[in-house]
């Protein structure tokens, strides 16, 4: 296994992929290093790739919101692979020099119909941002009581 695929493997998103399906992962990606302030992902415009975080940090930040820095281990920009945005829903800046895996989205889903093993690893991720995001919106709820967050519905 090559130094990449040894570190992919020790990721929870890649918990439970084969050997096979790293190797394949790993050759379709380009390890790079940037420098702080780099734009991986500008808000509202397409792009082809996510990036995994190696080394360093990302700063993920929309309109409304800024989200905690993305750390080693931390995938960003597959979503549009998965739900097809026409672009992308936040932009995404280096916090510093970063070690990052550019992964072609193109790519990424020849692997993953050839290698199901990697599904189940970004449906652990995916699990993940879903109860941080309703925990943080749950502790909003508790702090601004009688605010309604959600949109009311047309009868």
């Amino acid at each position: 296994m090559t130094d990449i695929a040894s570190e992919l493997a020790a990721l929870p998103v890649f918990a439970g992929a084969e050997p096979e399906a790293l190797a394949a992962l790993v050759a379709i990606c380009e390890e790079r290093t940037v420098d702080e302030g780099t734009v991986l992902i500008r808000q509202g415009e397409p792009h082809d790739a996510a990036f995994l975080i190696l080394h360093g940090s990302v700063g993920v930040v929309t309109d409304e919101y800024a989200y905690p820095s993305i750390r080693p281990g931390g995938i960003v920009g597959e979503m549009e692979l998965f739900i097809g945005c026409d672009g992308a829903p936040s932009t995404v800046t280096s916090r510093g020099v970063s070690n990052i895996l550019v992964i072609d989205h193109a790519g990424l889903d020849e692997v993953m119909a050839a290698h199901p093993s990697l599904w189940r690893g970004l449906a652990l991720e995916f699990g993940r941002r879903l109860r941080t995001l309703d925990t943080a919106h749950t502790q909003w709820n508790r702090t601004h009581p009688g605010i309604n967050s959600q949109p009311e519905t047309a009868m």
